[in-house]
């Protein structure tokens, strides 16, 4: 059975529906994820705050973005409060608010209806498919790792480093991008192998390729 993405209420859907369009598209490929794989996706992406609180970690060209949320019975994962992070600590009543609105126990509309909607804006939708090889990585990651019944701390301790390294890899963007060597020994610590495929680029065909290296080779 999987998980449920709801609202606290259908203002703070609404809340979240008008950020900017990088927020948006993070945020639901994330929900997607969180529907799929639980809560806890794990660092960088998401962070447990205690007594049943976490935060969803969005970063996007417009800045820093955290997103509370809580679970209920019933596979239920309820987004409480949302705020952009202008300094490194989380304001004190942020948190707060979450955790009264944790308390009331509260849900309105599905990640179903958030999705139609959040989709249909333009800027959204282009920022949404731009992520898609970013979270095709992930997807293999969580995949992997929830079947293997590992929490990120276990998998370090399998390959000998730390949780904060494997955090790093499961993010796999920018700076962080793993080595092939750094994900053959991820991949045997959750019992797998890793494979290397190259996947022919479907804008691209092959007739278009060899007349661009023509002009290459002219110029």
């Amino acid at each position: 059975m999987n998980w449920r993405v709801t609202f606290y209420s259908a203002a703070f859907q609404e809340e979240v529906l008008q950020l900017p369009a990088g927020f948006v598209a993070r945020f639901l490929r994330y929900a997607e994820r969180m529907e799929l794989y639980g809560p806890d996706l794990g660092l960088p992406h998401t962070r447990a705050m205690g007594e049943g609180l976490f935060e969803l970690r969005l970063k996007a060209a417009e800045g820093i973005a955290r997103v509370f949320y809580c679970t209920l019975v019933g596979r239920r994962i309820v987004m409480l409060h949302q705020f952009i992070k202008k300094a490194e600590k989380t304001p004190r009543k942020e948190i707060e608010i979450a955790r009264k609105r944790m308390k009331e126990g509260k849900m309105r509309n599905s990640l179903k209806a958030f999705r139609a909607r959040a989709l249909a804006r333009v800027d959204v939708r282009r920022e949404y498919d731009a992520l898609a090889e970013e979270f095709e990585f992930l997807d293999e990651i969580l995949k992997a790792r929830v079947a293997a019944g590992l929490t990120q701390a276990e998998v370090a301790a399998r390959i000998g480093t730390t949780q904060s390294a494997v955090a790093r890899l499961e993010a796999a963007i920018g700076k962080h991008s793993p080595s092939i060597a750094t994900l053959k020994r991820y991949a045997s610590a959750l019992g797998y192998r890793l494979q290397v495929r190259l996947v022919k680029d479907r804008g691209l065909t092959t007739r278009s390729t060899r007349t661009r290296a023509k002009t290459a080779r002219a110029g």
